[in-house]
This record gives C-alpha cells, structure tokens and sequence, in this order.
C-alpha cells in the first residue's frame, strides 16, 4: 500500500473506476520489484487494507491478475510526462525516481486477465508478514483466504 499522501485512499476508486491510471501506477516500481517482475509472468494485484484496530492482521484486497508483457526503460522527465502519472501525482505520488534518483525506471505492459476478475473487490487474503514487504513470490509465502465478499469493498 502506498505511503504517497492521499493516494493510500483514492488508490481502491482508481482500481474500481480508472483501470488505466490503476495500471500506470503498478507498471513502475521500485528496484527491488522490478527485479521481481523482469523475472515474473503474471503479477496478480492487491491493495492493502487499513487494519482493525487492536490487530496486527495485514489483509489485502484483489485487483486483478495481470500478464507481465514487455518493458523498456524511462526517463524520469518520460515518466511525469505519462497523463496518468500527472494524475497521480496530484493525489500525493512520490515515486522511486525520486526517493532514489536513478537515470531510468522499468515501464512494464501489465495486461489484466479473464482469471477470477468476477473476485474483483470481493476477495480479501491475509498478508503474510512482514506486511511492509510489498510483493511476495506466491510460491514463497501463504496467502490465506480472509473473506469473499458479496460486493466490492473497491470505492
């Protein structure tokens, strides 16, 4: 989940409404992901959700699963001129490209699939800890299934 000023809480409506700029965010990514997807086919998407309190439980809610296609370096000047990434911006996104000044960053074409999407919104998993670490390789961790729900928790 996003640390980025107000994107935490738009980040579920741009998932549910604006599937385009939903897919700019998650197609660049720190270093240590990167490297993870150039090695991934698929990337099945989640948003983490606020705990309850007097929990230390992390649950995630799903997005998609989405194919890893091609990528291609940008330029930081390349990536805020992305329409999307201006958008973002505005909701507070601080990316990698400036925490961490690099030349480029990895644009992946992520393509969401047919696989479960009728569980768009509905299905929410625990997140294995430490629930920091953003991505987890699913062969490495469990992924307990928290609840479905009837209705899409995505705003």
């Amino acid at each position: 989940m996003p640390e980025d000023g107000n994107l935490r809480k738009i980040l579920p409506r741009l998932a549910a409404d604006y599937p385009d700029v939903f897919n700019a965010y998650q197609s660049t990514q720190p270093v240590k992901v990167e490297a993870e997807m150039l090695r991934s086919k698929y990337v099945a998407s989640f948003i983490g959700l606020e705990k309850r309190k007097g929990t230390t439980e992390q649950t995630a809610v799903f997005v998609g699963l989405y194919k890893v296609g091609e990528h291609r370096p940008i330029t930081q000047e390349e990536f805020w001129n992305v329409p999307a990434h201006q958008q973002l911006k505005e909701y507070g996104m601080q990316r990698d490209v400036e925490a961490h000044p690099r030349p480029s960053v990895l644009w992946f074409d992520l393509t969401i699939t047919d696989f479960y999407k009728q569980w768009k919104g509905k299905l929410v998993i625990e997140w294995p800890r430490p629930p920091i670490k953003r991505s987890r390789f699913a062969s490495k961790a469990k992924f307990p299934i928290h609840a479905i729900l009837e209705d899409s928790i995505l705003l």
